[in-house]
């Protein structure tokens, strides 16, 4: 009787494994993109900010709340984490972000995702849409998000118009140093939101990254016309603000989103700073599935077969493709 006993157990194991890949975007860039959770579930992509990676989305992806709702996915921007680092700048154009995207959803086999983006995250929806327009995504999730890299002077707080500069030079390590480390504490209002490890461990992922790659993902240009043209009428979009945000000023950032959505929501948090999904972790996790199940229709999403889950959840054991590419920090290839 005792293996009937285990079985729950053993099923809900099965149905939240992860699956880690390297997936290859159009133009032979890799990825790395992991996903989590029931198939069945409201598909839904995590992006991460500057000079991080999705690893800040731990927390999130051992949360049996979302993984119950959602079928979690999460990938690492090119230039960031795992992925590769490409250092010439044709390789940071807007359509090379847009078909990341693109390889990560055909890899997971996801329908309409929605998708979550914070600070930096949220320039990627701008490069889907220049390439796509709508039907691609479901729904968008501002996490103190940028909307375009061309935002950044006009919205960032003193401490990152401070910082920035610093981050991308190479003249003088000290200075570099200082600026990484406050930028990362620039991101929390609540010192006790990270731990010491997961502070050195996000302070860190910034010395992976040559500098010319840093100022690359800054620099590039970008065009919100058909974001705004073409979701604007239609897109449920939900923007997340924190008011203690030390990097941006997420009110301005609110102000210029709202004429340019009609289907606009907001969750203000006036006690959280720039990482409102960590600073603000309940309330932004029930706004977000709040969100999700106020616009998706599941019947929408194709049920996955037995076998699906079977090959893709049980044939691909995720721990050991998640510890093969934890020790690499992706490729560096071109010339500047």
């Amino acid at each position: 009787m005792r293996p009937l006993t285990l079985l729950p157990f053993a099923v809900f194991a099965l149905i939240h494994a992860a699956s880690a890949l390297l997936v290859s975007s159009k133009d032979g860039t890799q990825i790395w993109a992991e996903a989590k959770g029931n198939p069945r579930n409201p598909h839904f992509v995590w992006i991460h900010g500057y000079l991080l990676s999705s690893l800040v989305f731990d927390k999130l992806f051992e949360d049996e709340t979302y993984l119950n709702n959602l079928y979690m996915v999460r990938y690492d921007i090119r230039g960031f984490g795992q992925s590769d680092k490409p250092l010439n700048a044709a390789s940071y154009q807007s359509a090379r972000f847009a078909e990341d995207f693109d390889a990560v959803v055909q890899a997971f086999n996801l329908h309409k995702p929605f998708a979550a983006g914070w600070s930096y995250g949220g320039t990627i929806f701008t490069d889907i849409y220049a390439l796509h327009g709508n039907g691609v995504v479901s729904g968008f999730v501002y996490l103190a998000a940028l909307d375009s890299t061309s935002a950044t002077s006009s919205v960032s707080q003193p401490l990152a118009l401070n910082t920035l500069p610093n981050l991308t030079q190479d003249a003088n390590v000290t200075l570099y140093n200082t600026a990484e480390i406050g930028f990362v504490e620039g991101t929390i209002y609540h010192p006790s939101t990270l731990s010491f490890e997961t502070r050195v461990a996000w302070i860190g992922l910034g010395a992976v990254i040559p500098q010319v790659v840093k100022s690359n993902l800054l620099n590039r240009t970008q065009d919100t016309t058909r974001l705004f043209a073409e979701g604007g009428p239609s897109l449920p979009v939900l923007y997340v603000a924190g008011l203690r945000d030390a990097l941006l000023n997420d009110t301005a950032l609110v102000e210029l989103l709202r004429p340019k959505f009609k289907r606009f929501e907001v969750l203000t948090l006036p006690d959280s700073g720039h990482a409102v999904f960590l600073e603000g972790f309940e309330e932004v996790r029930s706004s977000v599935l709040q969100f999700v199940h106020s616009v998706i229709d599941r019947v929408s999403f194709t049920l996955i077969s037995p076998s699906y889950l079977v090959t893709n959840l049980v044939a691909k054991p995720s721990l050991k493709g998640v510890d093969a590419r934890r020790n690499s920090f992706g490729g560096c290839t071109g010339g500047t």
